[in-house]
């Protein structure tokens, strides 16, 4: 059985997340919600990264703090709460790797936003990256973060695999991998 959540100002029930009550069309007080269901998107791997900027910005116009200037105390403070946490989940699903972390949770299976490598092979490839890009002329630099980028590539096919699948230890792994690469391609800009 789902809990009923309760309109601060009419009492209207409702179930899920949503930003505004379906009686009085109040912004709602805010609620416990994971980051997909800000944007009431299908928690996954893969999301279509424009449209989440696109529902970004109209939700943002909707909810924003100044769209409640001279209402009550109660709304203005559940629209900078809503904005806020708006903001913070959108930051979230952009990248892949805190977008595996919300996974993780909602999945109770949670990385506890580790990064570090306990497995001497992902350990040791990623040294063997890192000392190559040290010994590496500009031009060779560019070829090498092309491969590490088609490299990545295969770990995020991977990763939705895994996460089809189920299998969260691998998505784990993964993810400390992908947070790697990621690293690696930021830093030889």
């Amino acid at each position: 059985m789902n809990v009923q959540n309760v309109c601060w100002n009419c009492s209207a029930q409702y179930q899920s997340f949503q930003y505004f009550c379906n009686q009085c069309k109040k912004i709602l007080k805010p609620i416990l919600a994971n980051a997909f269901e800000h944007f009431d998107i299908k928690p996954d791997i893969s999301i279509d990264l424009n449209q989440l900027e696109i529902n970004y910005y109209e939700i943002q116009n909707k909810i924003h703090p100044d769209k409640f200037v001279g209402c009550s105390n109660e709304e203005s403070l559940y629209a900078q709460i809503h904005s806020s946490n708006l903001n913070n989940s959108y930051q979230i699903l952009q990248n892949i790797v805190s977008r595996c972390d919300e996974l993780l949770k909602i999945s109770h299976k949670e990385s506890n936003n580790e990064n570090t490598i306990s497995d001497p092979e992902i350990l040791n490839e990623v040294m063997t990256i890192q000392e190559k890009l040290e010994g590496i002329n500009d031009e060779d630099r560019k070829v090498f973060i092309l491969e590490i980028k088609e490299k990545l590539k295969i770990y995020l096919e991977d990763l939705e695999l895994a996460f089809k699948t189920e299998d969260f230890e691998k998505l784990k792994v993964l993810r400390t991998k992908i947070s790697y690469y990621e690293k690696v391609i930021k830093d030889s800009k």
